[in-house]
């Protein structure tokens, strides 16, 4: 999901409709920008009222956005919403001039709308109402309504893009789901005019200097568990106040200072670490936002994988005590995923629907193919071979691993025959508790531990000797023979894979 404000979402149209690479973007914007700029008022204000003009022909706002929308191949009266299920959701903010209300155009159904205007929204007028920038350009009117730049509503639009993925995504198990959220400034905010009158202008600077980085500012304290593993980034060139939206031909400076942002060895950590979470972008051929398939995409839920205790067991030395149970839950909806978009293998996964939940950069196709046969007995044709669903979940359990930590490999699967791989057949196995007190949870040995799910916790006398000290459990007997019990049961070896 990507969205934006004003410039910012122009550059998410392109990005997340327009279907361009970011080299394309950027060659895009930059000539949008160059034309829409070239003729500017002499006084920009009336006056007899006093009210502010548009300095800026606004109908070369509109024949510019139709431009890059034809150049991608598309009319140029395309709806934002075309009626198919879109690769990328994409919003854009604007502000309405009646209500001053934020409004969010998108190119995807949403449910409990007040009416179907949001349904017959072309793409052009989306784009045209959130760059409508007061004091630059006239206010968009759709269906009688007036929408300006969103600016002052929502200049960082974080809080919106949130909004939006709860309502896309649900709301209960958002941030498990999320790889990382990227926001991109504008260095210090680009002052934009707000109001009729003159007098109305300059509290509306000063609003709109301080609000981007507050709102980006809450936004870290409020997901700071989001932030912690990784999962929020901000990149904002500082010192760029003095460039104007309208002043395209101080573009050198706005490229030295980034270069000299993004050269510091500060930030040059921070974006090494990005791209370890979240890649670079992958090349992709014939890109064409028209023919979109109706085949079914695969999942980018291993990208949410991260590095805390939730998903990776801290302070343990062997490869597979790391394992915890909300990992492995991950690992399940991957592979059962994988199993259903397989297709000549019922009931197992081919290593082709597998490869393509990765974006092959972190991890690398090499190192999913290397990790996937590990496995596999006859190692000749990778492309071609299967696994079971336990065998997935396993695989992904050791390249979630080798991500945060590259030097650390298992070192019981060479021997192929050995205990380990009869242990990963077992990888997705649940057996009963046995516990007195009939507790209803089941029991998972593939961390060697064991780990429990279902029923109440509080009740199992093991689940209590698991999580008790040594001195409490040095008198569990009943408890530890318990858990051996099951974990002997689990071990049972299921039919030939």
């Amino acid at each position: 999901m990507i969205g934006g404000t004003s410039t910012g979402g122009l550059i998410a149209i392109m990005l997340g409709v327009l279907e361009m690479t970011v080299d394309e973007a950027i060659e895009s914007f930059v000539a949008l920008m160059s034309t829409i700029f070239k003729r500017e008022r002499r006084i920009p204000f009336s006056l007899i009222s006093g009210k502010i003009q548009p300095r800026y022909d606004t109908k070369e706002l509109e024949n510019a956005i139709k431009q890059v929308i034809f150049k991608r191949g598309l009319p140029e009266n395309v709806r934002m919403r075309n009626g198919q299920v879109p690769r990328c959701r994409t919003f854009v903010v604007a502000l309405s001039g009646n209500a001053r209300q934020t409004v969010h155009f998108t190119n995807y159904p949403k449910r409990g709308e007040p009416n179907d205007m949001y349904d017959k929204i072309k793409l052009w007028e989306a784009a045209r109402a959130t760059s409508a920038a007061t004091t630059f350009f006239a206010p968009m009117k759709i269906d009688g309504s007036i929408f300006m730049d969103g600016g002052i509503g929502a200049n960082c639009p974080l809080d919106s893009l949130w909004k939006e993925a709860r309502l896309a995504f649900g709301p209960n198990a958002l941030e498990p789901q999320i790889c990382c959220v990227l926001s991109v400034g504008t260095g210090k905010p680009n002052l934009r005019a707000f109001g009729e009158n003159l007098k109305d202008v300059g509290q509306s600077l000063l609003d709109m200097a301080t609000e981007t980085d507050r709102t980006a500012e809450r936004f870290y304290e409020n997901h700071e568990d989001l932030s912690n593993r990784d999962g929020y980034f901000r990149f904002n060139p500082p010192y760029l106040d003095e460039v104007g939206m309208d002043e395209g031909d101080k573009q050198a400076i706005i490229r030295d200072r980034t270069e000299a942002y993004g050269s510091d060895f500060r930030e040059r950590l921070y974006i090494r670490r990005f791209q370890e979470v979240a890649g670079t972008e992958p090349k992709q051929q014939n890109r064409n936002p028209i023919n979109l398939s109706s085949v079914s995409k695969p999942t980018r839920l291993f990208y949410s994988l991260n590095k805390t205790p939730d998903h990776i067991r801290p302070h343990m030395k062997s490869y597979w005590h790391r394992l915890t149970l909300p990992a492995f839950e991950i690992y399940a909806q991957i592979a059962y995923d994988c199993q259903n978009r397989s297709k000549y293998s019922k009931g197992r996964v081919d290593f082709l629907a597998f490869h393509e939940t990765f974006n092959l950069i972190n991890p690398s196709a090499k190192k999913v193919a290397e990790v996937w046969a590990r496995l596999l007995k006859d190692k000749s044709d990778v492309p071609n071979s299967r696994h079971p669903v336990s065998f997935v979940m396993a695989i992904l359990h050791m390249l979630h691993m080798e991500r945060f930590d590259p030097d650390q490999q298992p070192t019981d699967l060479y021997n192929i025959e050995g205990d380990r791989r009869e242990a990963l057949k077992r990888f997705d196995r649940w057996v009963p508790c046995e516990c007195k007190k009939k507790c209803g949870r089941q029991w998972n040995f593939a961390n060697d531990i064991g780990f429990s799910k279902g029923g109440e916790s509080r009740k199992c006398a093991v689940e209590n000797y698991l999580r008790g000290n040594d001195f409490r459990n040095a008198f569990a007997t009943k408890d530890r023979a318990m858990l051996e019990a099951m974990h002997e049961k689990w071990r049972r070896p299921r039919h030939h894979q």
